[in-house]
């Protein structure tokens, strides 16, 4: 057998099992890990990919007593989930960043 054939074997094995890969849970215990506080959605969404958005809301803060006319603040929350089989990443969503992440059956 040549080496340019034992090569292309190599390189073959190689290609087949990084695609094996890819099919894997992406919703485990080491990518749970790679989210961090602050982190936006789409640097979540790049780890777990698209997930499945289960609460949004907008409200308004008023003013501390004893502050008058200072604005109202605004916050948005979501909570988005990503499962698989009996694993669940969840994570909160303050304002577009994480600020809870939990998960179960990891």
């Amino acid at each position: 057998m040549s080496l340019r054939r034992v090569a292309l074997g190599v390189l073959l094995v190689g290609l087949v099992l990084s695609f094996a890969g890819c099919g894997g849970k992406v919703v485990n215990k080491s990518n749970y890990d790679k989210i961090k506080m602050g982190m936006t959605v789409s640097q979540v969404e790049a780890i777990l990919g698209k997930g499945q958005q289960k609460v949004e809301t907008t409200g308004g803060l008023p003013p501390a007593p004893g502050m008058p006319g200072m604005p109202t603040m605004t916050t948005s929350a979501s909570i988005m989930v990503w499962a698989e089989g009996k694993s669940t990443i969840t994570v909160t969503f303050m304002d577009g960043k994480v600020a809870v992440k939990a998960q179960s059956g990891l």
